[in-house]
């Protein structure tokens, strides 16, 4: 969605709008050691600042732990604001 933005992150919010308008129920928008972003019908928008990692040794795998966390929270039942910071919480335990 950054290169979308043209690099402007104050427009992530009206790009997210836009995708819900085609169909997904979600959006979200993984931005690394800055969080992640995410929007719902009928469900406030969250941000979830990163899980702060003592010493990162490789990020690889880390965004496909947020998405596990993160379908997984969804999966049992939890809100938006709940699947992001499991979501987090996955991907800094990479």
């Amino acid at each position: 969605m950054e290169k979308l933005a043209g690099g402007e992150r104050a427009r992530h919010p009206a790009l997210a709008t836009a995708l819900l308008e085609l169909g997904p129920a979600i959006a979200v928008v993984k931005l690394g050691a800055e969080g992640a972003l995410a929007w719902g019908h009928g469900e406030a928008p969250v941000h979830r600042a990163a899980v702060p990692v003592a010493q990162p040794l490789d990020p690889v795998g880390a965004g496909d732990a947020f998405c596990a966390g993160f379908i997984a929270a969804r999966l049992e039942g939890g809100d938006l604001a709940w699947a992001v910071e499991i979501g987090a919480i996955c991907g800094a335990a990479v």
